[in-house]
Parts: structure tokens; sequence; C-alpha cells
């Protein structure tokens, strides 16, 4: 017999963390709020050990605000009567390969979008969709697919995968859509994945039906950045997610890339991109140029952006056969001329800049999502437990900037350290108060009296003060066990 109820709805998490504060304060409002019934059905046919994944998939997302790293570390800690489910029903949830994690990501994002519209919150700016990557590390080459993986941070060789990411910035805040998870194969024949024949083998793997959306992810591991970037973004489209510039730094800046963005949504779609000063060709005025040489002719052009004190030249050319206009930008202090691509030959200099500059939203998630939702930090040898945690803390950003965007924080470091002192408060509350409860018991077995006898005694003292100790201490006359408290004498 579990020890206690079970959770049914989201909703009624906010009951554990109220005592005398009102729920609407926490973050599990904010939950509630995005779990509306077309999210609910989402996960309503998917069962672990009896649990439904509604509740479980909440208690997951409240964990970095309870302090706790783990499933196990939840189990254990005093957090654990948020549910009676054990561990094993967490990782069967996350280790299922017929959940599509990446449709439940795509229906937070569109209900963000949709609840900012509903609160006139929606922005009259471009919406950007911006493309990275980051490396997540990992302790054990023996996780599913996990291979050596070059991080250009620490400019050093870790074992991990690189997590591409697609995001929309509306204007006010950045939400994560969708990613996709890599490995790197190496030049090394002999050490595919910077693993020998041996280790490959004892690498863990399981068996998925080809049409479950795990198999699907399985796939993408090994498949190019680039391609699967043209497909992140038209798949947002697909799902209804527009908007109208796409941006991304110099590593993925490629004719391919600029002819698929070009081809989205009837032409509408611009690409607003660093590129590098390098061999590429551009045509000029009849010729052919690389960045370096163009520099050089367009000497006399050089101007002064006094906003963002800068030098810049600018030419319109065509790449590929496409027209697009090159800024060439050197800001004060730096040697280095830099090249952006921009195929809105309608935006001037400034314009082009400050949208690019939207570009380090996706920067600043990742950093916050690494430190305080737990980007990166599964272990989990399964594939799927790697996408379901990824994809929790992904939703667990789009919660705290969807609060962020209603509140007076800066950050949303803050936000989440605001939440997170409240959770812990309300927990620790509860669990010291559970201790005065067992003590009181004990007093009252020890001096051979009831909890009721207590209670008739204070009652009869007609004190404001007595009144209110009568009420804390009304849980005595309920024993834990069920059964019936001992009389007084």
């Amino acid at each position: 017999m579990h020890q206690f109820q079970d959770i049914e709805k989201l909703s009624e998490l906010k009951c554990f963390f109220t005592r005398d504060q009102k729920a609407g304060d926490t973050f599990v409002e904010v939950l509630s709020t995005f779990f509306n019934a077309k999210l609910s059905r989402l996960v309503a046919g998917f069962k672990a050990d009896g649990y439904g994944a509604e509740p479980l998939l909440g208690v997951l997302l409240l964990m970095p605000l309870l302090g706790v790293s783990s499933v196990w570390a939840l189990v254990r800690s005093g957090c654990a009567r948020l549910t009676p489910a054990q561990k094993d029903a967490f990782y069967r949830l996350k280790n299922k390969a017929s959940i599509d994690w990446r449709l439940l990501l795509y229906r937070v994002a569109q209900r963000f979008r949709a609840l900012t519209r509903h609160h006139g919150e929606s922005s009259d700016q471009p919406h950007c969709a911006i493309l990275d990557d980051t490396t997540l590390a990992k302790t054990s080459w023996r996780s599913e697919g996990v291979s050596k993986v070059f991080d250009h941070v620490s400019r050093r060789y870790l074992w991990g995968f690189k997590l591409l990411v697609l995001g929309i910035w509306d204007g006010k805040s950045f939400c994560p859509v969708d990613f996709t998870l890599h490995r790197e194969a190496g030049r090394n024949k002999k050490r595919r994945y910077g693993l020998t024949r041996t280790k490959r083998g004892q690498q863990y793997s399981k068996s998925r039906a080809p049409h479950h959306p795990g198999s699907k992810r399985t796939r993408e591991l090994d498949s190019s950045k680039a391609v699967q970037a043209v497909a992140l973004l038209r798949r947002a489209l697909w799902r209804g997610l527009s908007f109208d510039y796409v941006l991304t730094d110099s590593w993925f800046f490629s004719a391919s890339l600029l002819t698929a963005v070009r081809s989205l949504a009837g032409g509408r779609v611009h690409l607003v991109a660093m590129a590098k000063m390098g061999t590429a060709r551009y045509t000029w005025q009849g010729g052919s140029y690389t960045p370096a040489q163009l520099k050089q002719r367009l000497k006399a052009q050089r101007r002064r952006c006094r906003s963002l004190n800068a030098h810049y030249m600018r030419c319109s050319v065509d790449y590929k056969g496409i027209p697009v206009t090159l800024f060439l930008v050197r800001y004060a202090g730096q040697g280095r001329w830099r090249l952006v691509v921009c195929s809105d030959r309608s935006l001037s200099f400034i314009q082009a800049m400050r949208l690019y500059s939207r570009r380090w939203s996706i920067e600043v998630f990742f950093k916050e999502a690494k430190q305080h939702l737990q980007l990166g930090t599964s272990q989990a040898w399964n594939l799927d437990g790697q996408i379901a945690d990824i994809t929790l803390a992904m939703i667990r950003y789009t919660l705290l900037s969807f609060r962020k965007r209603f509140t007076a924080y800066e950050t949303l470091g803050e936000l989440f350290a605001g939440y997170r002192q409240q959770l812990l408060a309300l927990t620790i509350a509860e669990q010291i108060w559970g201790l005065i409860l067992q003590w009181a018991r004990q007093l009252c077995k020890l001096l051979e009296v009831s909890p009721d006898w207590l209670l008739d005694k204070l009652i009869r003292a007609d004190s404001h003060a007595h009144w209110k100790i009568v009420e804390l201490l009304r849980p005595l006359a309920q024993p834990p066990d069920g059964g019936t408290a001992a009389q007084g004498t």
C-alpha cells in the first residue's frame, strides 16, 4: 500500500508546497498553465509502473528547483512525498522510445507563443530563428551514442555529444523549440568515434521499433549538422512557428544553407550570418573576389558607425547566384575584420548588426540552462533518457522565460534563485514540522497522555496563543498508523 496518496494532475503538485503561502506564487502555477488539455493528452496514454506520465513529468521538471540533481537523489530526499512513485517509474518513463519528446517540446513552444499573444505580450519586432551547437560532456564512454568530440571552449577532446539547438527569439524572449544530438566519427578509422572495436561493442545499446521516435533520434546521431540545421528550420515552419530571419555563426554559413533559407516560406525568410574571411568567392561588378580582396578594393568606401563604435564597408554581391549584402566590420580595439552576410538587401549596416546581435540570446540560453536547469548533466546510458533530460531542461527554460516576461527580474538566474529558495524553504519547513510532530507523539507516549487530552487542556486555557498551538498540534490526534490514540489519565 502506498504511504501517500497519488497525484493525478499537475495542479495537485501545488498542495505539497502550500502551508501559509499561495501556490500561485510558485513555479507550479506556471507549469499548470502550460499543461493544458492538449498537452496533457499528449502524455495521457503513457504509464510507468501504474503511474500516469503527467504527474511524473511535473516532478521531473521541479527537480532543479528542489535542489536534487537526479531521480535517485529525489526519492531519497524529503521531496519524495511529491509522489509515491519510486525511481524505476521515473526511469521507465524517460527511457521509453515510444514517447515523442520532440513533439512535446514543440507543443510547449506553441503554447508559449499562444499565451504571450493572449496576454498582449507579443512583439512587433522581427522573429529570428537562431541555430547553434554546444558540447555536452559525459563521464563514461559506455553511454549509448557517446563519442570523442572537440570542445571549442576548452580546446580539447571530451567524451560526449554535440547538441544542435534551434530557438526562436520573438523580440523579448528566447524559446528553444527543437534539437538534435550528434557524435563525431573522427579521422582514425581504427578508432571510430574515439573507441576501439572492442569498446564500441561494449557500449550500451537497445533495440527499438523502426517507427518509434527514439529510432529516429539514433539515426540523427551520425547525420550532418548542416543537413539537420535545414531540417530543424523546415520542421519549425511546418509546426506553425514562423520567423523572418535565420541567424547563425560562421561555422554554419554555406551556400547550401543560404539556398535552403531563401527557399523557406516562399522566399520570405532571410539569412543573417557571420562568415569566414576565407577563400570563398563573391561576384562583384563582373569579377570574382575573396573577402580579403574585396576589403582592399573597398578601402575608399570605409565608413564609421559611431553608435556601434565600428568601421565598416558595404557592398552588394552575388554568392552562388543569390544576391546578398556583405558587411566588412572592424570594431574599435580589434584589429581583425569580420564578415557578415545578409540576404535582405534593404537592411542598413546598423539594422543588420543589431539583428545579428540577437544571436547572443542562444549563448545566454546555453549558459543559464547548464548552470541552473541541468542541461547536459544527465549520465544516463540510454539515449532515450538523454533525450528526455535535454527536453525537460528546455521546457524548464521556456516556463521560466514565460514567468520572467511578467516579472521585474532582470535575469533568468535571479528568477530561478527566487523560486528555488521559496520551494526549498517550504520543503524544509515540511520536514521540520514532521520532526516536531514525531517528537510530540513520543512525549505524549512517555507521559502516558493522549493527544486529545493535551488538546482539551489547551482549549480550556482560552488563550489566543493557545488556540494557535491547538491548531498546530491537531495532527497529533491522527496517529500515523491510523489507530486510535491512547486515553490519558
